[in-house]
């Protein structure tokens, strides 16, 4: 009886087990009939077809018009595209091989290779003249040349001018392969204006045959401390490492700039890219093809930044902007046009100057025999005085500085005679010249006091003394000295005690 009921009772779990198993099989079957006929693939379905017209409420003529433009200044100036790679030994490497210390003796492992990658252009296919950045390929043991129809050859330089950052390089096979090629035409860089349209080409990180799109930001940028002399065109037009080199072309498809920097804190495109004038290139590469000295131009004048010590004593107002000379040498231009010593230059060809490098990179970029005029101002009167540029002697850069003196100074001097000067022998402890004047500079005036041509120890002197005098009478709070210290020259201030 107990085996019959337990039978049943275990009959009937079965029957519910079956049960449930079929009601969940009964769920599945619907969720998958439902879903399936849901998401069923239509036969024959297609897309709106690409050429459906979109509904737009602006007329889109010109901006059309304006991506055909792009589209074919683009096709053409690739053609004149080059990619450039370089190589070169990084000098002062030299190792030891440790598993030489094993028996063999110590052994000097060859110098590292270093590589590098950049962009340039044609200027004449037929020649094989290339345009590139200097700095793309400076120290460049070997350099070759990716052209537009794919073929490679090696490169050799023909010139460079690293103070402005551009360079000429000629494909050294005189019969390679040209097909497809074509040169770029460089344009008047002078008649651009901001807000211009412009087109960036090159290699950026690489990638070959990269366009970007932009306008002009800027104009008339200086050196920036990208070179020693600049005359930058600024754009926003997309540059990254490996446009250097490249072109910056205008609507007319002549280039304006060669692409050459970018102000970029994370080493990439932050909208602000500076390229080399187009007139600049111009001038500077056809010296280089030449074969004749790039020519810069010279005015012959040491100086140092306006500060605001100077304003004081000169009498200035507060917003002058300039440089104060504090040599002039003899028989350069400056000495010819009557500038000297004191002089504040505030203006160059009606153009403000707006710092110490401003002088030296607007001169450098004239051509020698230009007339310049600039905004002097002498003894608290502003006049124009007419420069005629000269060459630029030698390669390093004049028209600057040779060392910056302190800007103050005081008593306690210990003098001699010097020709040329009071020469300073001696500073005495407690002296507030301590550590501003040194032994060995020689002051070469006083307020209106020279000593230039001074051969009276004791006359010199006085004047000396009656120059501090007649500043302490005025209830001056300091005296402005002209200094020699080794090759340079300069003023400072000596505060009245």
């Amino acid at each position: 009886m107990y085996e019959r009921e337990y039978d049943k009772r275990q009959g009937g779990r079965r029957m519910l087990r079956i049960w449930s198993v079929c009601r969940v099989c009964l769920l599945v079957f619907t969720f998958v009939a439902v879903t399936t006929h849901g998401f069923a693939k239509e036969a024959g379905y297609t897309l709106a077809p690409a050429e459906t017209e979109v509904e737009l409420k602006g007329n889109t003529r010109i901006l059309k018009e304006l991506s055909q433009g792009v589209g074919a200044i683009a096709e053409v100036s690739r053609k004149a595209l080059v990619f450039v790679s370089v190589s070169k030994t990084v000098r002062g490497w030299d190792q030891s091989d440790p598993f030489g210390l094993f028996g063999f003796g110590l052994r000097r492992m060859p110098n590292p290779r270093q590589e590098g990658l950049g962009s340039g252009f044609f200027i004449d296919v037929g020649k094989g003249y290339v345009l590139t950045n200097n700095h793309v390929i400076d120290g460049a043991d070997e350099i070759n040349l990716k052209l537009a129809n794919g073929k490679s050859f090696d490169a050799k330089v023909i010139g460079s001018e690293p103070d402005m950052d551009i360079a000429v390089v000629q494909i050294k096979e005189q019969s390679f392969d040209r097909s497809g090629l074509s040169s770029l035409v460089l344009g008047d860089s002078d008649q651009l204006s901001v807000g211009s349209f412009v087109v960036a080409l090159g290699a950026p990180f690489g990638l070959e045959a990269s366009i970007s799109f932009g306008v002009v930001s800027a104009l008339g940028r200086g050196s920036l401390s990208i070179t020693e002399v600049g005359d930058f065109i600024q754009t926003d037009a997309a540059i990254n490492p490996g446009n250097s080199g490249g072109p910056l072309v205008d609507m007319n498809g002549r280039v304006v700039g060669m692409n050459t920097a970018i102000f970029s804190k994370s080493g990439g495109y932050n909208g602000i890219g500076f390229t080399v004038p187009s007139n600049l290139v111009r001038r500077v590469a056809t010296d280089l093809i030449r074969g004749v000295k790039v020519t810069k131009g010279y005015l012959g004048v040491y100086y140092q930044e306006l500060s605001s010590d100077f304003l004081k004593l000169l009498r200035l107002p507060a917003d002058t902007t300039g440089i104060i000379v504090t040599q002039v040498e003899p028989g350069a231009p400056a000495d010819k046009a009557g500038i000297k010593p004191k002089d504040v230059i505030v203006t160059v060809d009606g153009k403000k100057l707006e710092g110490e490098r401003d002088l030296v990179n607007r001169i450098s970029l004239m051509k020698p025999g230009h007339t310049a005029k600039l905004g002097v101002i002498r003894e608290g009167k502003q006049f124009t005085a007419s420069v005629e540029i000269g060459h630029r002697p030698g390669s390093g850069l004049l028209d600057k500085s040779r060392e910056e003196p302190s800007d103050d100074a005081g008593l306690g001097l210990e003098l001699s005679l010097q020709k040329g000067g009071l020469l300073v022998e001696k500073i005495e402890p407690r002296s507030p010249a301590v550590n501003r004047l040194h032994p060995g500079d020689v002051i070469l005036s006083i307020e209106e006091y020279n000593f230039d041509n001074e051969k009276d120890l004791k006359q010199a002197l006085k004047n000396f003394n009656r120059a501090i005098a007649v500043a302490r009478k005025n209830k001056q709070s300091s005296v402005l000295l002209r200094i020699r210290r080794g090759g340079g020259f300069g003023f400072i201030t000596i505060v009245l005690s």
